[in-house]
């Protein structure tokens, strides 16, 4: 039993190997489609500049080649670089994003079938920076017999901020005002720190909090 198993052994290993050798050569010449997710390499924006809008991070690029050809994508992964001008626009700027922009491997050759989005709308803004002063809102007074001491209300320490953001936002607010704050629960005097609220997430606001010292006092209807 054992003989007959093991007789012509070397030639049944080397007919598998040269089996195997020729099924690899002929799957990796049949043409294959495959859909990848590619980075987009988007260039570092000075200081000075920022998206109004977030551009994606990576489109979908459908791709047709042999089976050897696209291994060549495993060992260095494409990346697509659009044309991005560093200037300020007032309108945005649409892309078209085209086979060319494709940072392929030099051993790769086959068809790039689509591309999507197939455009890329960018705009970019002018940053600014200044001081705004902060505004305190309070959503719920003290519950009676308490009240908020007449002439003296809520103070915000520190009494300005530093916002930045697209500069016409920025040069179009006249302050900042504080979250909602709610003192129902107040039964005397104190602070609370309280976030600042962006009425749009392009702003920044520095520091995002502040402390809101107010004052608490006894009262009776006349």
């Amino acid at each position: 039993m054992l003989r007959a198993l093991t007789r012509n052994l070397p030639i049944r290993i080397t007919s598998l190997a040269l089996a195997t050798l020729l099924w690899a050569m002929v799957s990796g010449q049949r043409e294959e489609i495959r859909t990848l997710r590619v980075p987009l390499a988007l260039p570092v924006l000075p200081d000075s500049l920022m998206y109004l809008e977030a551009p994606p991070k990576d489109v979908q690029v459908t791709l047709r080649a042999s089976g050897r050809k696209l291994f060549w994508l495993r060992l260095k992964p494409p990346s697509l670089r659009p044309g991005i001008s560093l200037q300020a626009t007032e309108e945005p700027v649409i892309l078209r994003l085209r086979e060319e922009l494709l940072d392929l491997p030099l051993q790769f050759s086959g068809a790039v079938t689509d591309i999507t989005p197939a455009t890329l709308r960018i705009q970019l803004a002018t940053v600014a920076e200044r001081e705004v002063p902060v505004k305190v809102v309070v959503g719920k007074e003290p519950r009676h017999p308490l009240r908020l001491a007449l002439g003296s209300g809520p103070i915000a320490n520190p009494g300005q901020v530093r916002v930045r953001g697209p500069r016409e936002r920025v040069s179009r607010m006249p302050w900042v005002r504080t979250e909602f704050l709610d003192l129902s629960d107040a039964t005397r005097s104190g602070e609370r720190e309280v976030a600042l609220e962006a009425p749009d997430t392009l702003l920044r606001f520095t520091p995002a909090t502040v402390l809101v010292r107010y004052e608490i006092e006894a009262w009776q209807p006349e």
